[in-house]
């Protein structure tokens, strides 16, 4: 060996000693420090973008001064002065920055560290301004090379009109990288890519670029739930990692967790299964090298589905309304007045008929799903409509007619109108496919009926009631129903859950409406029970004939009955009067500003002439989330969310 090197010039010597010491180096750094994940891929658009856009004919450019400006590189693409989140990302995860998927470099092994596809379309003293633009507060013209940058770029938190600065972007991505769960839950992302992966469905199929699943994938093609409680809809690495052709196949296994509106999916490192297609060499590299803990950082609100279930809508009265009556200018039924929400947050009055809770609002509690807000607050547009909406209205009812004695209400078949509406706009904005799925895995919640007979047949003087028979008019109304959820399904619905009538007759404003000593009133008790009768095999039917829909039939009737019969083991001592409310038994007005208060809203029934206090709806929700048969049947919620 002595005599091979005295024989080699010395350059060449020296040279090869320099590459073993490299070599050598690189091999100890290796084995002292290992990158937290071997790759990186990021989606987004120019608050991550590293110079996608530089190949692109656009106006969207940053590859000139002073952009980059603190950048080792200089000006890269990156709309900032320095790095993005994700580059503070890949630095603490010990990753070299990702190139840019269009750069001609960014071929061969380079990407197996990961690529970026993003393109555009505490400490600060300034944060109202960019540091550099043009126009009033440097936000009408960005960063171009006429301008000249602010001389204090650590003081700005916007580098130009639209995006953060370098330090602030160090601040978001430390707090991603390490914060605890007021900056990104439930973990952040460096105990993200030490936690173990669960396993997980594969995906049916996917198209060559990131599109919402299904879209060209075979029909049936489901998205699959994330580890951390988010729907993710597909996840697909460009045509670089798979063949051309019709059976291009996504990686399975995905594990997600979400801060506000930034998702970050990983693939788990369990067995990628590949159908219908070839796989090249790169692939099988990426499944040897990359696949076992490669992050891939989306920054787009790319899905926002709960794990519990996507969506929830709610459609109905007073007893589910939390607000939608505000907004109608001439309804008299509204709950937006003091004491009314007393015990709900702040105790500010939402519109709940309630001193707190709804049902609804209960059952979503323990689902950990967003409570869908009321359609006609205005701020209710956009991707909130996502998690679903809430229709309901005091005084609405199976039939148009019915609540007209507060002059403004939404009947069913006005919440059905609107329903069709916001279908039309989520279907804008994820697609019709995507919508298809979002709603036929959504919980559509209808509670009707009360008011169609305390504000229509059992009114003074009532048309219907002189129009028909007890036994015609619940026929009508059986009959209108069974229309309005046919449309319902129609519209995309498949998993319901309708309740029944309560015991309208033990009702505080019924008992003193009739003149009685505070005990139920049997005959009107009776129209809800037969009522009841035969709302129940409607639903089995339209269980047998709409494809793929499940009606549960929530007891709402036995319930209170049984709280009245059995008051002490439930904590209500008193049952026949409202804890809110002016007149006898707090029964003739309702909930309003000077009406009187109960002490203990606890041990009440009900809250008004009307509705169930916070203390009832909590137990009718236990009963329909995790209840038996008696409760609620076929299934409870918990039950059908899983189905």
């Amino acid at each position: 060996m002595t005599e091979v090197m005295n024989q080699l010039p010395r350059v060449a010597v020296l040279q090869w000693m320099a590459t073993m010491l490299v070599l050598f180096s690189r091999v100890l750094s290796s084995l002292a420090k290992d990158p937290l994940m071997p790759a990186m891929f990021i989606l987004g658009d120019s608050l991550v973008d590293v110079g996608n856009n530089n190949y692109v004919l656009t106006l969207a450019k940053a590859n000139y001064p002073p952009n980059g400006l603190d950048f080792p590189q200089g000006p890269s693409g990156r709309f900032c002065n320095g790095r993005t989140v994700s580059d503070c990302l890949v630095q603490y995860m010990g990753l070299p920055f990702p190139p840019a998927y269009l750069d001609p470099t960014a071929k061969g092994p380079v990407i197996l560290q990961g690529l970026n596809y993003a393109s555009v379309a505490a400490g600060f003293e300034v944060v109202n301004s960019g540091c550099c633009g043009a126009g009033p507060y440097d936000g009408l013209i960005p960063c171009l090379p006429i301008v000249k940058p602010c001389p204090d770029r650590s003081a700005y938190l916007f580098w130009d009109p639209f995006h953060p600065t370098d330090k602030a972007n160090s601040y978001i991505g430390t707090a991603f990288f390490s914060g605890g769960p007021d900056a990104f839950e439930p973990v952040n992302v460096m105990q993200l890519a030490a936690m173990p992966v669960l396993h997980m469905s594969h995906f049916d199929r996917t198209p060559s670029a990131l599109l919402p699943q299904g879209e060209k994938g075979p029909p049936g093609g489901r998205a699959r739930r994330g580890v951390h409680g988010h729907w993710v809809s597909c996840l697909i690495l460009h045509d670089r990692f798979c063949d051309d052709g019709p059976g291009r196949e996504a990686i399975p296994n995905l594990k997600v967790a979400a801060s506000g509106g930034l998702y970050i999916p990983t693939i788990s490192h369990s067995s990628v299964h590949l159908h219908n297609s070839k796989v090249n060499k790169s692939m099988e590299l990426l499944q040897q090298i990359c696949v076992r803990y490669a992050l891939l950082t989306c920054m787009l609100l790319f899905c926002p589905f709960s794990s519990a279930a996507p969506a929830n809508f709610v459609f109905g009265d007073s007893l589910v309304d939390i607000g939608n009556n505000n907004f109608l200018v001439l309804s008299l039924a509204k709950a937006n007045l003091y004491p009314n929400g007393i015990d709900l947050g702040n105790g500010v009055p939402t519109g709940r008929f309630c001193n707190g809770r709804t049902v609804p609002d209960i059952i979503f509690e323990k689902l950990g799903v967003p409570i869908p807000k009321e359609y006609l607050n205005p701020t209710t547009r956009g991707s909130v409509i996502l998690n679903g909406v809430n229709y309901a209205s005091g005084a609405g009812g199976i039939l148009d007619s019915t609540g007209s004695n507060y002059i403004q209400r939404l009947s069913f078949n006005k919440q059905l109108s609107y329903f069709q509406k916001t279908k039309e706009d989520i279907t804008n904005m994820i697609g019709p496919q995507r919508t298809e799925k979002l709603l036929n895995d959504a919980i559509f919640v209808v509670v009707f009926g009360s008011n169609d007979y305390i504000n229509n047949y059992l009114l003074t003087n009532s048309a219907t009631s002189q129009q028909y028979t007890p036994s015609k008019y619940q026929d009508l109304l059986i009959s209108t129903f069974h229309g309005q959820l046919s449309t319902l399904h129609n519209l995309g619905a498949r998993k319901f859950v309708v309740t029944d009538l309560g015991p309208l007759g033990c009702l505080p404003s019924q008992i003193v409406r009739n003149n009685t000593v505070g005990t139920c009133l049997d005959y009107i008790n009776d129209y809800a029970k037969n009522y009841n009768a035969a709302l129940k095999p409607m639903l089995n039917q339209l269980t047998s004939a709409l494809p793929g829909s499940i009606f549960c039939y929530g007891e709402v009737n036995a319930a209170i009955q049984q709280f009245i019969t059995n008051r002490p083991n439930y904590g209500f001592d008193v049952i026949n009067a409202g804890c809110c409310g002016l007149g006898p038994l707090n029964g003739q007005l309702g909930c309003l500003p000077g009406a009187n208060l109960c002490t203990n809203r606890i041990n009440h029934l009900f809250w008004d002439p009307f509705h169930p206090t916070d203390s009832a709806n909590a137990i009718l929700a236990e009963r329909f989330f995790s209840g038996g048969p008696d409760a609620i049947s076929p299934y409870n919620i918990q039950q059908l969310v899983s189905m």
